[in-house]
């Protein structure tokens, strides 16, 4: 049966290190820990915050909740499907995907410096985007869309196609 233990005090104070040095100590004996943090501030994401300090310590699961956000990060041995992390998300009209490039999915193909300008064969590719003309010449040759992702009238292209997309 889990135990939920707080630790509080105003800002600044050194909740967090001390969050830190017990998880340290408390996961080296193959103990589980989970945590939330609560915040006032809006939710942060890819920098150095307290969850990440949390999980980088030992945590198994971290849970941030701010104003009108929750993040939550956890570690697991067996990552689920894609397929099955798509089947928890619900109250949506779309999901974008980055990345997975051998999935299954409609797509638009992003062209980069260095890459080819072939398009995978097979890939669900519906429309192509790239900066300064990278990826036009293979978007012409398999007769696609394609989107100049460093212009606002481009990108407001790609919305248009998008919202098409969705109507179905």
């Amino acid at each position: 049966m889990k135990k939920i233990i707080a630790v509080s005090g105003y800002a600044k104070t050194g909740k967090t290190t001390f969050i830190q040095k017990i998880i340290e100590k408390l996961s080296e004996g193959n103990l589980r820990i989970q945590t939330i943090k609560h915040s006032i501030h809006p939710l942060r994401f890819g920098e150095e915050t307290d969850s990440v300090k949390h999980m980088n310590s030992g945590a198994v699961k971290t849970i941030a909740i701010g104003p009108g956000m929750i993040q939550i990060v956890e570690k697991m041995e067996i990552i689920p499907t894609l397929e099955n992390i798509i089947g928890t998300i619900t109250d949506c009209e779309l999901v974008i995907i980055e990345g997975f490039k051998k999935e299954k999915y409609d797509r638009i193909w992003i062209s980069g410096i260095g890459e080819k300008e072939e398009i995978p064969e097979n890939s669900g590719v519906m429309a192509v985007g790239g900066f300064d003309g990278l990826g036009e010449e293979g978007a012409k040759n398999k007769n696609l869309p394609y989107f100049n992702i460093g212009l606002e009238n481009d990108v407001e292209e790609a919305v248009k196609f998008i919202k098409e997309y969705i109507k179905g």
